[in-house]
């Protein structure tokens, strides 16, 4: 009972009702919710009816096929972005990384920037240290531990 809620068979809601397929050859009934606007049972049927007309020759069918073989991709050898070798902002790594122009990245990755940033109590990357104050060192200095 609760799958089939689920599926709106039972939704107050959304009363469901069973229409059949307009076209003639098919004896296909179907359901469907009142507000929706559906008048065949498939897109197989759909594209019978309304594609009358649209159909191309065998002939046709392979020029187009013969044209689109071997063509090479329009975006081969194009770099979407550009890249920029930078130098690594953690003194201790230096490392010289490519990152997107537009990245505006300092570091080579998160360890070398939680090295830097991490450190420094005012940083959103260092909620997770304890800070507090040492009695037995002083009751004015507020230490932070990382």
């Amino acid at each position: 009972m609760k799958e089939n809620w689920k599926k709106g068979v039972f939704n107050f809601v959304y009363k469901r009702e069973k229409r059949k397929c307009a076209r003639k050859e098919c004896e296909n009934t179907f359901e469907v919710k009142k507000s929706d606007p559906k008048i065949y049972c498939c897109s197989s049927c759909s594209g019978k009816v309304n594609n009358i007309g649209r159909v191309l020759s065998e002939e046709t069918k392979l020029k187009i096929g013969k044209a689109s073989i071997g063509r090479p991709s329009p975006f081969k050898g194009i770099l979407k972005f550009p890249k920029v070798e930078i130098i690594c902002a953690n003194q201790k790594c230096g490392k010289l990384f490519t990152a997107n122009k537009w990245a505006k990245r300092k570091f080579c990755g998160n360890d070398c920037a939680m090295a830097v940033i991490g450190g420094k109590p005012t940083s959103h990357k260092a909620s997770k240290g304890k800070g507090g104050i040492r009695r037995d060192i002083s009751d004015t200095i507020y230490l932070f531990e990382n």
